[in-house]
Order: structure tokens, then sequence, then C-alpha cells
């Protein structure tokens, strides 16, 4: 499980269930809403209508599989992430675990990522920390993820590829600190250090934070 916790959690956790599946979907709410501190104020069963629903309804936390949609040659969680709101994170809950579809997934940019054979306990626990700014990963899927960017090798020109802000950023992200907090200790906003987050990843051939720390340590990039 990979964690980065910011203790500004809202007092009430505002959830979006998207899912193309009226069962599925039902039967989530209904555990989502079983909890006190959770409420889900939408539902949606498509990407155009889960993009609209955000805007109404403003969600803190989004919870979908792959929803279906018209954009037949794009992913379709792709299609969902690029018309959200960078600070609206999103959760998928899938019934695919293969290493394609992992890497799938955690290329969209999402910040949580669960199994349907997840219990209540680990999605009420991933829907906490994914509200407060962090990440959640299955541990079942965490170990097939490591494991694959464990083959992953860079060599001195990737390292090279890194500027000095992005070492300063990659150092702070190791420490566990939150965009939030290392905005504040490089004088950045919250966005700037999401903007050089993305380049970060993208330089070490990686699509998270766990991604490219796993990678930097091995590497020595940082201690």
């Amino acid at each position: 499980m990979i964690q980065e916790v910011n203790e500004e959690v809202p007092t009430t956790i505002r959830i979006l269930v998207a899912n193309q599946s009226p069962i599925l979907a039902s039967a989530l709410t209904a555990l989502i809403d079983s909890h006190r501190s959770f409420e889900v104020v939408a539902r949606a069963t498509n990407c155009t209508k889960c993009c609209a629903s955000v805007s109404a309804a403003t969600p803190d936390v989004i919870i979908c599989d792959l929803i279906s949609t018209d954009h037949a040659k794009r992913s379709p969680l792709a299609c969902l992430r690029n018309c959200l709101p960078d600070d609206v994170p999103t959760m998928v809950i899938t019934d695919k675990a293969d290493d394609q579809h992992i890497l799938q997934i955690m290329g969209c940019n999402v910040q949580g990522l669960l199994t349907f054979d997840t219990t209540p306990a680990s999605l009420f626990e991933a829907v906490r920390i994914v509200a407060s700014g962090g990440c959640f990963m299955e541990e079942s899927i965490q170990g097939k993820l490591l494991s694959m960017l464990g083959t992953r090798e860079i060599d001195d020109a990737d390292a090279d590829l890194l500027n000095e802000r992005e070492r300063q950023i990659l150092e702070l992200m190791g420490k566990g600190l939150t965009n939030e907090q290392i905005g504040e200790a490089v004088f950045l906003s919250k966005s700037s250090v999401k903007y050089h987050n993305k380049a970060i990843f993208k330089k070490l051939g990686v699509s998270n934070r766990a991604g490219a720390v796993k990678i930097a340590t091995q590497e020595g990039l940082i201690a």
C-alpha cells in the first residue's frame, strides 16, 4: 500500500461513482453510503456524464471502473482523466489485474487502484487517503507494479535529463512529502509541483511517485 497523507481531509467526503453497470454502481453506492463519513453525490455511466457531473456535484473523489466511451481509439480511462480537473483525484476499481492492464491504468494519472476482491475496510481506507491528497494501491497490485518497475534500467544520459529543480523535488518526494508540502519547501505552487512531477515521471519512464522513488533510489539519484 502506498500512502502520502495530508491531514486536511473534509469532514464528509463527497464521492462520484462512475460505472457502466447499474448493478455494480448501486452496490458500490450502497456500500459507500453505509460509511458515516462518506456520501455519494452523483453517479455516471460514461465519460461524458462523469465529466459533466463533476462540475455540478463537486466531488472530492471519483471512483470508477473503466467506463465506456465513444472514443474507440483511446483508453476510456485516459479520456476520462483528460476531461477532469487535476485537483479531483480518481480511484479505479477493476476486475482485471494483469500487467498490461495495470500499466494502462497507472499511465492515466490515477491516485488509487483496487480490484473487486478488495475488502470494504480497504476501500474506505483508500478513499480517505486519496481524499487527503495521497495515493493508495492494493498490495497485490503494488507487488506486480514494483516487480515490473524493477526491470526498468536507466543510464547516465537518463539521469542527466533531470534538472536541478527536478532533482530537488524528487529528493523531497522520496521523503514522503505531499505536493503541497514540497511546494512550501521549494516556494512553488501545488500546480507547479504537479507539472514538475509529470516531467520527472516521463524522464524516468515511470507513471507515479512510487516508481520514480524506486528508480531514483536504485540508481543513486536520491539517498
